[in-house]
């Protein structure tokens, strides 16, 4: 029995779209609050939030409670374009941080930062739509149920190995982003400043090499950050592609299991909850600037609760 097919696995979803929300909210408001957060490529980092927000706030809560909505399928395929093409966006971000450090500020500008973000929205927003027109005209095409079928399964096939090949080339990417890191690395390690090589203390050129090296292994955590996330998506997103290529080739009733229906799901789920968990993981600000608030509220209740024994001390005493 699928999830939706019962009132206490509607409202246990439900649930898990709320703490869904809260913790994407929680990234959104982090990076919004502390300045520190506030480079370039946590903007990809907000981007991919926000999407993983709009899947709590509107897609989970009408699969709970609308499964058979008309709106399911066309929406399912833009989230999952949507988070796919957010991930080619973190690719690209890190792509050129690694493959051209010096001219990454001149690259990665706001401008060509929103320009990414058209295209990672609007692509699979048109591939989402446009399949609408002949589905919602399909007696002004003079189309069967048969047509619409056979068109449907042409177009989720389409998708779905759109998502393959796209999934591979990421996965080809960062093999050479990371090959192309350690390059670099073993670079920085042999080069030293001319007065060091000739046996002169030099400490400003000592602190530049630190200063690069350590800028350097900053750029190589953001990398790791969005290859664990791409990873997270490929593995999460995974079952439901298989179920995809399924109904493209006419084998859905293989894999029509409730239980295999459910695994999909949750995993499809998980994804988006694994995307702030990875950025906490990762990345050592986002946990102090989330922490920091709850510890601050810590010591004000223990001066509070010191000063107030103090007081009730010296009244006892006089």
């Amino acid at each position: 029995m699928l999830f939706a097919d019962t009132l206490s696995g509607r409202i246990g979803l439900t649930i898990y779209a709320v703490l869904l929300a809260l913790a994407n909210i929680t990234v959104i408001v982090t990076y919004a609050v502390n300045r520190r957060l506030q480079t370039l490529a946590n903007r990809f980092v907000v981007a991919l939030a926000v999407s993983d927000l709009i899947i709590s706030v509107i897609f989970i809560p009408m699969k709970a409670w609308q499964p058979n909505h008309e709106s399911i399928g066309p929406l399912a395929a833009f989230f999952l374009l949507a988070s796919l093409f957010n991930v080619c966006g973190c690719s690209y971000d890190r792509y050129v941080a690694i493959k051209n450090p010096l001219h990454y500020p001149a690259i990665m500008t706001k401008k060509r930062f929103f320009q990414v973000m058209l295209v990672v929205w609007m692509v699979p927003l048109i591939i989402s739509l446009i399949p609408q027109i002949w589905i919602r005209n399909a007696d002004a095409f003079d189309l069967s149920p048969a047509d619409l079928l056979l068109y449907e399964r042409r177009l989720v096939g389409f998708i779905t190995l759109l998502v393959l090949v796209i999934c591979i080339i990421l996965i080809t990417v960062y093999v050479y982003i990371f090959n192309v890191a350690k390059k670099h690395y073993e670079a920085m390690k042999k080069s030293e400043p001319p007065a060091v090589r000739d046996g002169n203390n030099d400490p400003k050129g000592r602190k530049k090499k630190n200063q690069s090296i350590k800028n350097f292994f900053t750029s190589i955590k953001s990398t790791i950050l969005f290859a664990t996330i791409g990873a997270n998506f490929v593995l999460c997103w995974f079952p439901l592609i298989v179920l995809n290529l399924a109904f493209a080739f006419g084998f859905v009733e293989v894999v029509l299991s409730p239980e295999f229906l459910n695994a999909s799901e949750i995993l499809m789920y998980l994804n988006s909850l694994l995307n702030p968990v990875a950025y906490a993981f990762f990345q050592r600000e986002f946990r102090r600037t989330i922490v920091r608030p709850c510890l601050k509220a810590r010591v004000i209740s223990l001066t509070d609760t010191t000063a107030q024994y103090r007081t009730d001390y010296y009244t006892t005493q006089h």
